[in-house]
């Protein structure tokens, strides 16, 4: 593991906190992960050069996540605490997580052990070689059923081609970052962010790193089936527009239809002199336009809401407090 550190890009740690690498971990009532994965992070990086610090992001935990973190920061100087005023979710805990770490690389990583801390060596090592951008591709998980691994392959073959930009297979917020790009996502002003497809449309200098992913140690995945849509939907219409002019096209199509259907009868009335009989074709024929028609207006009502949100600009996290590290002042810096 020595090995690379002549291969560290030259410079300082920060000044103000100190440490190389930063390691974020947002947290929702994961008390009983928290010790055992902090416990890893410093097994897996106790022969490593680099300075480290650890904060975990308690985002609206109602167990005892906070108690955990805070008797962690007594314990150790090298984890900070940032506990939010209640759940913003899963992308804006990890944006407070950017936002107070202070290293020149930061990792960030879920805390219920599905991402194992013995991979962050690996991830060093690939930016220390010139990465700006260490991603994490995952294996197959043994406890993934065939409908997750099939539906998020095909996820993200469509979100690469609606961006423009290869988003990684299997993508996930396992990564590490380069000081550099954590500065520019911190600069971009969307109020609802999709990072998995940000941060490749940003085009930096890339690697990756596969890893097989355990089954989660403790607790229940708070990303539900309705979460998993949202967050879904938040990635196609933050990362392209197409799909509104796809609607275009759609209703151009059903327009195209209707005008051969119209010939079709005026043919049948007026050249055939047979009329049509029965009444299923028509109620068939409008009930496909009356579901062309809403589908169009539902993608333009997914954009709109996107626009309502960012016009509010609104904070994207509240910090309510902090231990063993400098307090956040909200939201991270906008343009």
């Amino acid at each position: 593991m020595l090995r690379f550190l002549a291969l560290i890009p030259p410079g300082e740690a920060d000044a103000a906190s100190g440490e190389t690498l930063s390691i974020v971990v947002p947290a929702h009532n994961e008390e009983k992960n928290l010790e055992p994965l902090a416990r890893r992070l410093e097994e897996a990086l106790r022969e490593s050069p680099v300075s480290w610090r650890i904060f975990f992001i308690d985002d609206g935990s109602e167990d005892g996540t906070w108690e955990t973190i805070v008797r962690l920061s007594r314990g150790d100087s090298r984890v900070t605490g940032v506990r939010l005023t209640r759940n913003f979710g899963h992308q804006n805990a990890l944006l407070a997580g950017l936002s107070v770490a202070r290293g020149r690389a930061v990792v960030t990583m879920d805390a219920d052990l599905q991402h194992p801390p013995e991979i962050v060596p690996r991830m060093l090592e690939a930016w220390s070689r010139g990465a700006r951008v260490v991603y994490t591709e995952r294996e197959d998980a043994a406890s993934a059923s065939f409908f997750k691994r099939i539906s998020s392959k095909l996820y993200y073959r469509m979100l690469s081609f609606l961006s423009g930009r290869p988003v990684p297979p299997a993508a996930s917020d396992f990564r590490l970052l380069d000081r550099a790009v954590v500065d520019e996502v911190l600069r971009v002003g969307e109020t609802q962010m999709f990072l998995r497809g940000l941060i490749p449309w940003m085009g930096f200098r890339s690697a990756s790193v596969p890893y097989t992913a355990p089954a989660r140690a403790h607790g229940r995945s708070s990303y539900g089936i309705a979460r998993m849509v949202s967050l879904g939907l938040t990635g196609l219409t933050s990362m392209s527009s197409r799909p509104l002019r796809w609607s275009g096209l759609l209703g151009c199509f059903a327009a195209f239809l209707c005008l051969c259907e119209l010939a079709f009868v005026l043919w049948a009335a007026l050249i055939a002199k047979s009329s049509v009989p029965g009444w299923a074709s028509i109620l068939v024929v409008n009930t496909f336009f009356f579901a062309v028609l809403f589908v169009c207006l539902g993608i333009l009502g997914e954009y709109l809401a996107r626009i309502f949100e960012n016009v509010k600009s609104r904070p994207r996290f509240i910090v309510d407090e902090t231990v063993n590290g400098p307090a956040s002042g909200g939201a991270p810096p906008r343009r």
